[in-house]
């Protein structure tokens, strides 16, 4: 297991990156082998067996062998350039990886994956995605809540063969055919905080981009991570095999310090989706949603609410503007605030709200989807989500909200509304609260004291 301190500064470290705005993720192949897609080993060992007559690509540099099938046909990219669409044809299902990396409040995710598992991650959880796959997309702005995704060695789905980055020839003129991908690498790499994930010591890949950063970045890049999990005994190992791969693999840790890159390793992969959920949960910071019926005013609880989370310097309430019960809870959390003479700024984010310019997303099913689309930002930047009672728009919101991996802390379950028949429907969601504040909300005593204690509880 990784030990307790070094994940607890790991986490602290990269989520308040993440927190900043200042982190991104570089995913590697590693994130899409449990979909079933194939990895590097898997896509060259057929071809290199059958047209090259190579029993085994293990040890061997991939990428020169692709070259090599390549150089066998005459120069012609086209059967290998086939192979590959076949092998990512698909389809493939999302695993729990993707759904972790959703959850983490990232801006910028660079990928070296052909597949289009991570976009579809991402739209799946109601999230508008700008993809970045050809060196012309480089310079295209994307707005404030899209995600960016860059796929520097192409897409299955997108990029012409001549665009896919796989053999060794590719590799060796990256700068000189893609040179606003790699200054968008290099400016990213001294302005972000990267964490790889999904690599290994043996994979071509990283070995490639991590010398293209040091060289780009001219050995002054930011603080940057790498999990990865300790090499295990293989079937047919032979006395010694496993010594000596973990001695290379060490030997290779110990080389990423000369990229600014910390490595993390982990016993098993087991480990890793928990590790990433913590990530998440730190991006977010002390980060509190309110929301509850449009139409419901003068909320004494709501309003005692607001007032106390107010007493407690930590929150950041994230303001999406909406009415009834959250603009109660909003409006005295920054009186208080004033009152005790706090900067109302530095705990208030603002995200807008499309029931003040459509009236219909309060009352046509239709208007859902895109209701859902403008609240994924939002509850991506949430850590806690109260929600008193409500219908349908409230009811939308609390399902990206599990999605997104919020915390979930019903104010009240007394009501018959859509929001209250949901978490009393979902029996994961009221497991997660303490027993005392269960029995609270079947009581129907709840108070705001009781929601902040729970909040805390949830934090924690």
């Amino acid at each position: 297991m990784l030990p307790e301190m070094e994940k607890a500064n790991f986490v602290r470290e990269f989520g308040a990156e993440l927190n900043g705005g200042s982190g991104a993720l570089f995913v590697g192949a590693g994130i899409s082998v449990p979909s079933g897609v194939a990895g590097w080993d898997n896509l060259i060992a057929p071809l290199a067996a059958s047209r090259l007559g190579l029993a085994t690509t293990d040890g061997l540099d991939l990428p020169q062998v692709a070259q090599y099938l390549v150089n066998s046909n005459a120069g012609n990219r086209g059967s290998l350039i086939h192979h590959l669409r076949r092998q990512f044809s698909g389809p493939f299902k999302l695993n729990s990886y993707h759904r972790r990396l959703v959850q983490t409040q990232v801006k910028t995710v660079w990928t070296t994956n052909y597949d289009v598992l991570l976009e579809q991650a991402f739209q799946q959880a109601s999230f508008s995605v700008g993809i970045k796959s050809t060196d012309d997309s480089i310079s295209r702005s994307v707005p404030n809540h899209e995600i960016e995704i860059i796929k520097m060695h192409g897409s299955i789905d997108q990029s012409p063969h001549r665009d896919l980055v796989i053999t060794a020839e590719d590799y060796e003129d990256f700068d000189v055919r893609r040179p606003a991908t790699a200054e968008r690498l290099r400016t990213d790499l001294l302005s972000k905080s990267f964490l790889f994930l999904g690599y290994s010591y043996r994979d071509p890949n990283v070995q490639t981009i991590l010398a293209q950063s040091r060289r780009l970045a001219k050995k002054a890049t930011r603080q940057h991570f790498l999990v990865t999990t300790l090499e295990s005994a293989k079937e047919g190992d032979k006395p010694g095999d496993l010594k000596h791969r973990q001695l290379l693999q060490q030997l290779w840790i110990d080389n990423l310090r000369r990229f600014g890159i910390d490595t993390l390793l982990l016993e098993d992969h087991s480990e890793l989706e928990p590790l990433l959920a913590e990530v998440s949960r730190k991006s977010r910071g002390y980060s509190v949603y309110v929301v509850g019926s449009h139409k419901t005013t003068e909320s004494t609880l709501a309003q005692d609410l607001g007032r106390q989370l107010a007493e407690h310097d930590r929150y950041v309430m994230v303001d999406g503007q909406s009415e009834g019960i959250g603009r109660e809870v909003i409006t005295s959390f920054v009186e208080e605030s004033l009152r005790r003479k706090r900067d109302v700024y530095k705990h208030l984010k603002l995200f807008p709200n499309p029931y003040s310019v459509n009236a219909a997303f309060a009352s046509d099913p239709a208007e859902i989807p895109t209701l859902k689309t403008w609240r994924a930002p939002l509850l991506r930047s949430t850590q806690v989500f109260v929600c008193f009672d409500g219908q349908m728009g409230t009811l939308a919101e609390l399902e990206v909200a599990v999605e997104a991996g919020c915390s979930i802390v019903p104010a009240c379950l007394q009501t018959d509304g859509q929001v209250t028949k949901a978490v009393l429907a979902n029996s994961a969601l009221l497991s997660e609260l303490p027993e005392w504040y269960k029995s609270k909300l079947t009581e129907g005593s709840v108070e705001a004291s009781d929601i902040i204690k729970c909040i805390e509880h949830m934090i924690r």
